[in-house]
């Protein structure tokens, strides 16, 4: 597994992962913290969809841990994929 300071990626690659990496954490913290912020609006807008309550406090921490571990070069794939999952349904 390649990290984003790995000496075989090339450092125009590097700076698009990384821009990459910060945008996707610019977008999605804030969104967990609204998620988390207004938790009884969250849990009826999940409640609407047919998921069960507490899944509205696990993707609201989802969505602040996840993109602040893609920064982290050793944790970037580990947070990555909850927000992808996240973003996927």
């Amino acid at each position: 597994m390649k990290s984003l300071l790995d000496k075989n990626i090339s450092l125009p690659l590097q700076i698009a992962l990384w821009l990459l990496a910060f945008y996707v954490a610019w977008y999605v913290v804030p969104r967990g913290y609204e998620k988390l912020i207004d938790i009884p609006g969250t849990i009826e807008f999940f409640a609407k969809l047919g998921f069960p309550a507490f899944l509205a406090y696990v993707v609201g921490a989802l969505e602040i841990s996840g993109p602040i571990a893609m920064l982290i070069p050793r944790l970037s794939f580990y947070g990555a994929m909850p927000v992808m999952v996240i973003m996927l349904v």
